[in-house]
């Protein structure tokens, strides 16, 4: 496990904004079998506006992705990952109370799978299914995401 301590000041048209936390990086190969792979990744941002002192909106409290990846072989492989977003303020506008009106997202869960099938060494299939338990969250509060989603193509490598 590594410490990677953040700092970052964002500077533009609104307030400024201080950006710090500290994320633990977490990344391991375990070998079960040959081609098996484990990522972890978590993160604790703290990001305040530096005229009031405030927390601000749309940051999660916590972010943590798990990825678990097999490949059969250099062109074939399946993954798993799981996301999770932390609950976190947000502000929305009111148009009946012309006023901006203080709210909570609630934390989410979402899985999504993927493979790719090499069918040549230039023409591969590829899959995904994105919200794999159709979770009903929202990133910006009032604005709903995508429920299941699945994906299918070829690609072509020249």
């Amino acid at each position: 496990m590594r410490w990677v301590p953040l700092l970052l000041l964002l500077a533009g048209c609104g307030p400024r904004v201080l950006f710090r936390g500290e994320e633990p990086v977490f990344g391991a190969v375990f070998v079960v079998q040959q081609g098996s792979q484990r990522a972890l990744r978590f993160g604790h941002p703290d990001a305040e506006d530096q005229s009031s002192g405030a927390q601000v909106i749309r940051v999660p409290q916590d972010r943590a992705t798990a990825t678990a990846t097999y490949a059969f072989s250099s062109r074939t492989d399946v993954s798993a990952t799981v996301l999770y977003t932390g609950a976190f303020d947000d502000r929305y506008f009111d148009s009946t109370m012309f006023t901006a009106v203080d709210a909570r997202v609630n934390s989410a869960v979402v899985v999504n799978l993927a493979g790719r099938l090499g069918v040549t060494e230039r023409v591969a299939l590829f899959g995904r299914i994105d919200n794999l338990f159709d979770e009903q969250y929202e990133q910006i509060y009032g604005y709903g995401t995508a429920g299941l989603s699945a994906y299918a193509g070829v690609s072509m490598t020249l």
